[in-house]
């Protein structure tokens, strides 16, 4: 009896040590290397005083490892940011704090210039099958930059190239998107094309130009076409699997959320775990994208449906916007939520989204700093189309001071082209560089 006692105790020992290993070793193999930080991806790096520190970066001592991991001046390792880090960091912040930017006044030739230089930037952003990267990191000390490449944003860098076209009249640049539509409608290079920014919305502008050259009009449209839109499980009929959107799609009843009842900038009281909220802002960005998606397809081709599934992202949108709103900062992506409400007030002409999306920006306007220069650029653009259709001269100096900030502390006279700081590299983006033509007025 002893010695079965003793088989079983150490059997039992064995299976612990065993589980715990494949356990360890489960969890160390599924560690993502990328790290969010506050709400921005951070290849490869660290979370601290909520930036991202790039793999390698040291700070009185500690280093990052990686996976939010630092090697500690003793040889150690701990994972989140020591305090000791944070305060250096926010030392340094106030030393090199960035100073309030001034007016800027930049004539026609000088705006045609800059967004002739970002075009020709965008053509050395592709891979070897020419899609484009979503983002790229350089870095000051020389090495190999982080590429990501990303088959959404090709929409966003021909509407770009559109725009230079329009004022430059480059026939070069109807060539360049010709080859832009061959890689993006491609289906052996780019097999899924799922946006979660605008594509539909902003394809429909192309096909709208009787100056544009009927082929690319006609790719416009069969780009818009290829967009796969994923329907949640709010929006679903009980029993329905089907999860793409389309003009047969059928949407749950649902009772429309009075727009007066949404307390703008209030916080809703409840805490949000910070990967929660990381969530929250990137549901924010598609489900307010698919409105303008949706009223589009719906202006395009006069689908009834269309209209529905734009109307039903409305709550959709509203409700995620009251999980996050409040402490006094801006909401992440609320600007792309305001267009979207802007869209709907031109479908429909109800006053009722005019006044929403005019309430967005005057019970933020103090806000329109210490953001995301994705906010910034979105921002500018809403603030600016909202100032010619409402004639709010009022909102002139808001715009005014986004567009020196993004120019002075976000344009790179190297690379030409906008990025966001992520020390010590500077992290560029397509969908970011996408808008410069809009917000320079060329």
């Amino acid at each position: 009896m002893d010695k079965k006692k003793i088989l079983i105790a150490v059997s039992v020992v064995l299976i612990v040590i065993i589980t715990t290993v494949v356990l360890f070793l489960s969890k160390k193999t599924q560690t993502k290397e990328s790290v969010t930080c506050n709400l921005q991806n951070c290849p490869s790096g660290c979370c601290a005083d909520g930036k991202c520190q790039t793999k390698g970066s040291s700070f009185v001592g500690y280093s990052c490892l990686g996976a939010n991991k630092w090697k500690t001046p003793e040889g150690g390792m701990v994972i989140g940011a020591p305090k000791a880090v944070e305060d250096q960091i926010k030392t340094e912040e106030g030393v090199n704090a960035i100073p309030t930017p001034t007016p800027i006044h930049l004539s026609q030739e000088e705006k045609i210039e800059i967004v002739e230089n970002n075009s020709k930037w965008f053509d050395s952003q592709k891979n070897e099958k020419g899609v484009y990267y979503g983002s790229y990191v350089v870095y000051p000390d020389g090495g190999d930059p982080v590429k990501s490449s990303d088959n959404r944003v090709g929409a966003n860098v021909i509407w770009a190239k559109y725009q230079v076209w329009k004022k430059t009249n480059d026939q070069s640049l109807l060539d360049s998107m010709r080859s832009d539509f061959t890689v993006q409608l491609d289906d052996k290079v780019v097999d899924v094309y799922a946006p979660d920014f605008w594509s539909c919305r902003i394809m429909y502008e192309l096909w709208l130009d009787d100056k544009l050259p009927q082929d690319l009009k006609d790719n416009a449209k069969k780009l818009c076409d290829k967009g796969i839109y994923k329907s949640p499980k709010e929006l679903r009929e009980p029993g329905d699997t089907e999860i793409r959107l389309s003009a047969d799609t059928k949407i749950a009843k649902y009772e429309e959320v009075d727009l007066n009842s949404i307390n703008l900038g209030e916080a809703s009281g409840v805490f949000i775990e910070y990967s929660k909220r990381q969530q929250l802002a990137d549901q924010l960005l598609k489900y307010s994208s698919y409105i303008s998606e949706f009223l589009t397809k719906y202006e395009w081709e006069k689908v009834d449906n269309y209209f529905t599934i734009a109307k039903a992202f409305q709550n959709q949108v509203l409700n995620l916007y009251q999980q996050m709103a409040g402490n006094n900062k801006l909401v992440p992506n609320e600007c792309v939520m305001g267009v979207g409400f802007m869209d709907l007030y031109s479908a429909t002409k109800e006053d009722k989204y005019l006044k929403f999306a005019e309430k967005l920006i005057d019970a933020n306007k103090n806000k329109y700093h210490d953001i995301s220069l994705f906010d910034k650029v979105t921002c500018a653009y809403f603030i600016d189309k909202m100032r010619i259709l409402l004639k709010r001269d009022d909102y002139g100096p808001i715009y005014d001071n986004l567009f020196s900030d993004i120019y002075q502390n976000h344009y790179d006279q190297q690379y030409k082209a906008l990025y966001e700081d992520i020390h010590p590299g500077k992290l560029f983006k397509a969908e970011n560089n996408s808008l410069l033509g809009i917000i320079l007025k060329i």
